[in-house]
């Protein structure tokens, strides 16, 4: 069973925070809670990890900036060295990136860098 791990920047100073989600329906804002904290976060931001770490273990989570350098690309959903965000699959492109979480690694995410996927042509 895959570990189930939300993140999410907050309101007061954008720093990430990771734990579990909540939504507070008569506020309208969602919590991401820790360890030691409750922190409002900006609902854009909430992604949720997907259960796979890239070649050096980093945990991989929606929205994130992946570069994929190798692997199996036959059938046609990316291209290899193809730079990608990892946001609103299909369930065969979910399958792909399942198959091939070995050959990617992270290198942004949408929010912080989106100039990652800016004017190349990549993958959104």
């Amino acid at each position: 069973m895959r570990e189930i791990l939300f993140r999410g920047k907050t309101f007061c100073d954008g720093d990430w925070v990771y734990g579990s989600i909540t939504w507070n329906p008569s506020r309208k804002k969602f919590f991401i809670h820790t360890d030691w904290e409750e922190a409002k976060v900006i609902p854009e931001t909430v992604g949720q990890y997907t259960g796979l770490t890239d070649k050096n273990g980093v945990k991989i989570f929606e929205g994130d900036i992946c570069w994929f350098y190798g692997g199996d690309y036959y059938s046609g959903l990316w291209e290899q060295n193809a730079i990608v965000a990892i946001t609103d699959m299909t369930d065969d492109e979910q399958t792909h990136y399942l198959k091939n979480a070995e050959y990617c690694e992270v290198i942004g995410n949408i929010y912080d860098n989106p100039e990652l996927l800016e004017g190349k042509g990549w993958r959104k």
